[in-house]
């Protein structure tokens, strides 16, 4: 190993180290990673600049900034409150349908910002209803954290992957003729909510609250609002879905589409900018920047000759050793980094054994995913959960909350595997 491709490789890890045991700010430690690569010669100054998806960045924004709009409207909470009414004390119903709802909305918004969403209504309805909230927002986050990967626009996994593999909005759905993550995740999540309904109506067999729930208030915050941002929401999506006919760039249609909101709407804007989190678009562009010097200098190069010994012919056999490996590895690394670099190694394995990459990256993104749900390193989601439920009074030991992951990230895992292989091996 050439000294650029240790240091390169010494720095990479260093930074995921420092992410993943929080002793600095993740953004902070990102950008430390990079200004040592530069200072080692492992990249020029201009290679940052270069590296880094500003496409992918600009859709992110235009998505949270779109989100945001949605959120203050006050729409998530209105549907919530349906759901109690519709939930009349049924408690398993009631965590169904909460944990249903935040796996849908997650496709569109970021995970975190659903978690953030949707506790203080699980906090205020479990106290009416005189029932310990943890279980109700620990099983809610694991649900938001596990359909970021349905769509395009839902979090940065299926973004860097449409980057590196070249994939549109639509391929979400179809991919190469076969069934892509949005089928995937959806027929899994089916699955897994049925099961789970079972478990909990065994569960809660008992704790039916009956309550007249007629009168709960409904309505929106804002009703233009919620119409503006629906609206352009649902512009922006179709928009995103034609981007090939329009010749679009899908930064420049999510920005667009930000923008347009903001002027039809006229007012909150500086609002609507200061609730980004602009530590995670600092460190998701260090991330590209890391992982650009790590190809630069070769080393994505070496880790594709490393595994291809674990690559053959087969597709069956490939799918599994990279679903299966990566639903592990995710559970204890930082799964942004983790997946960044896959895509690109799987990318250099399809060129050096002639096979196509798509099953691979499916896998890849599809596994990283699910398996993030393992611990709060994984799923940054289940961390805030955990904060919220100990800032209530309500303390979840470890032991309950392994309680609460391992069987929903094994079992998710197993049903999208079998679906994932039907769909691309058969």
């Amino acid at each position: 190993m050439e000294p650029a491709q240790l240091a390169a490789l010494v720095i990479f890890i260093g930074t995921v180290i420092v992410v993943i045991s929080g002793v600095m700010d993740r953004a902070l430690a990102a950008m430390l990673g990079v200004v040592f690569m530069v200072l080692l010669g492992v990249m020029e100054p201009s290679d940052v600049v270069r590296f880094v998806d500003w496409n992918i960045l600009a859709l992110l924004v235009g998505i949270w900034l779109i989100a945001g709009y949605f959120t203050d409207s006050g729409v998530p909470e209105h549907l919530a409150m349906r759901m109690l009414q519709r939930s009349k004390g049924d408690l398993a119903k009631l965590m169904i349908m909460m944990a249903t709802f935040a796996a849908l909305i997650s496709m569109f918004v970021d995970n975190v910002v659903v978690v953030l969403m949707t506790a203080p209504m699980i906090l205020s309805l479990c106290r009416s209803l005189k029932v310990n909230p943890s279980p109700f927002v620990l099983f809610t986050a694991l649900s938001a954290n596990f359909s970021g990967t349905a769509l395009l626009i839902g979090d940065l996994p299926p973004m860097m992957l449409a980057s590196v593999a070249g994939i549109g909005f639509m391929d979400f759905f179809v991919n190469q003729g076969r069934l892509s993550a949005f089928p995937i995740l959806m027929s899994t999540l089916t699955l897994l909510m049925v099961l789970y309904w079972l478990y909990f109506k065994k569960r809660f067999r008992f704790s039916h609250v009956h309550s007249d729930f007629s009168s709960v208030k409904l309505g929106l915050k804002d009703s233009r609002l919620a119409k503006l941002s629906s609206l352009f929401f649902a512009g922006t999506v179709v928009a995103l879905a034609m981007h090939e006919v329009l010749n679009l760039p899908l930064g420049l249609i999510g920005m667009c589409g930000a923008i347009a909101l903001a002027l039809a709407v006229r007012r909150d804007f500086d609002k609507q900018l200061s609730g980004i989190d602009w530590r995670a678009v600092f460190f998701y562009a260090s991330l590209f920047a890391l992982v650009g010097g790590l190809e630069k200098v070769g080393v994505i190069e070496m880790l594709a000759h490393g595994i291809s010994s674990f690559i053959g012919t087969s597709t069956l056999t490939n799918v599994s050793v990279i679903y299966w490996t990566s639903a592990g590895l995710v559970s204890v690394v930082e799964h942004d980094a983790y997946i960044l670099v896959m895509l690109h190694v799987i990318k250099d394995l399809s060129a050096l054994h002639g096979i196509t990459p798509y099953p691979l990256w499916w896998s890849l993104v599809l596994a990283g995913t699910l398996g993030s749900n393992f611990t709060m390193m994984g799923a940054p989601a289940l961390l805030v959960a955990l904060n919220i439920c100990e800032k209530e009074g309500y303390r979840v030991s470890p032991r309950e909350f392994f309680k609460m992951t391992v069987p929903y990230s094994a079992l998710s895992l197993i049903i999208c595997f079998f679906i994932t292989l039907a769909a691309w091996t058969l």
